[in-house]
């Protein structure tokens, strides 16, 4: 079978379980050509060096809505929302701009110790209220990560769980294997996210930064900016705020119910490894991308100017050469090199948060984890983009 046959990104059955194919794929090359015309890239060295290399840019997601805009006016179809939406998001821009974002967030953003108050208290509480059956990832998995966030931005709560599912179409826009009608279904949600950011940011005081979006709009407002570019912004940390986190949830929660000897040893100091080592092995960003903006020899590849280049971050995380076992849980190893945050710039800013919030939510569920039992199949979503579970149905003893 050629290596080309082996890529099945929007195939279900793939998504539930690519690393097979990753495998097969990764020996006979760590970089090929697909049919959608995208240089697939593989290997733990190469993957790091694209995230590294500054001629590397992002933003192709974003050129791909607006050259569908005009096909789409013809038709008179409006996806300005959506663009408004994908063209705030850092994954999305380049310098000079986004160090400028990524600067003025850091400068704001909540200490850890903040950060850790807010994830204990969050936990205890959705703890406190589990029914006898849920499906583990809507009542704990999304529901942390939202709440989180929610209080960072100082956004109701209430409304933050209205937009989970808006949340996932938009983040899922950044994958490069989407069509026509996934764009028309993000419309939708771009609208309702947009609609509602922005009534709440009329209603934000920026003489009173209590809050992250408090200082957004603080910092906009003497830096001469848009203000519409700042509900945008907003937009983009309540999306990346909760979406892959859930997923680092749902994956350590469901490890840990299918192996009770390993929670029976699982103890408060070996949880930051656990999260990280889980972070290597089920990457929630299953792939990401870069466009070459100048020509370059990558893998042996000669690539032109404007390759477009998907990035395997779940196959580089599992790659032999780098990582020894690589598809077994070993919470000994040093796992602190996954790729799962990214690398370079664009290294994911709220990485502290989410592997906090994945610890406090441990520290409270693994005394009582024991008692809970899967009731059925796990369903996944059916992009590969964010590898995410959807359901995780479970039971109470007693």
């Amino acid at each position: 079978m050629k290596t080309s046959e082996l890529w099945k990104p929007s195939n279900l059955d793939f998504i539930q379980n690519p690393y097979p194919s990753y495998h097969k794929i990764r020996e006979s090359t760590p970089i090929f050509k697909a049919t959608t015309g995208d240089y697939v890239v593989m290997s733990y060295d190469l993957v790091r060096q694209v995230l590294h290399d500054p001629s590397c840019l992002t933003g192709s997601r974003v050129e791909w809505v607006n050259k569908l805009q005009g096909y789409a006016s013809n038709r008179n179809i409006d996806f300005d929302a959506t663009s408004a939406i994908i063209s705030s998001m850092l994954i999305q821009i380049n310098p000079p701009d986004h160090t400028e974002l990524r600067s003025l967030l850091a400068k704001n953003w909540p200490t850890k110790d903040l950060l850790s108050a807010m994830a204990q208290q969050l936990s205890t509480d959705i703890a406190g209220k589990l029914p006898k059956q849920f499906n583990l990832v809507t009542a704990i998995a999304k529901k942390l990560p939202m709440q989180m966030i929610c209080h960072v931005l100082g956004f109701p709560s209430d409304q933050g769980e209205r937009h989970l599912n808006d949340g996932l179409r938009l983040v899922q826009l950044l994958g490069p294997y989407l069509s026509f009608r996934d764009l028309l279904q993000t419309q939708k949600a771009a609208e309702r996210l947009l609609d509602s950011f922005q009534n709440f940011y009329d209603t934000v005081d920026p003489n009173k930064p209590a809050n992250l979006s408090a200082k957004i709009k603080q910092a906009y407002r003497n830096n001469g900016r848009k203000q519409d570019e700042a509900v945008t912004l907003l937009i983009f940390l309540f999306i990346a705020g909760f979406e892959t986190t859930s997923t680092l949830l749902s994956q350590c929660l469901l490890l840990l119910l299918n192996n009770k000897a390993l929670l029976g040893k699982m103890d408060q100091p070996s949880l930051p490894a656990f999260v990280s080592e889980v972070l290597r092995l089920h990457s929630p960003v299953q792939i990401t991308g870069r466009k070459t903006s100048q020509e370059m020899v990558l893998g042996g590849v000669h690539l032109p100017v404007g390759s477009i280049l998907t990035l395997c971050v779940g196959a580089a995380n599992r790659d032999p050469k780098h990582f020894k076992n690589p598809d077994a849980l070993d919470i000994s190893r040093d796992s602190k090199q996954h790729l799962s945050f990214g690398y370079g710039i664009h290294h994911c800013l709220g990485s502290q948060m989410a592997q906090i919030e994945a610890i406090e939510m441990l520290k409270i569920m693994i005394p009582i984890l024991g008692q809970f039992n899967l009731t059925g199949p796990i369903k996944w979503e059916n992009k590969l983009t964010i590898r995410s579970v959807r359901e995780i149905n479970v039971t109470r003893n007693g």
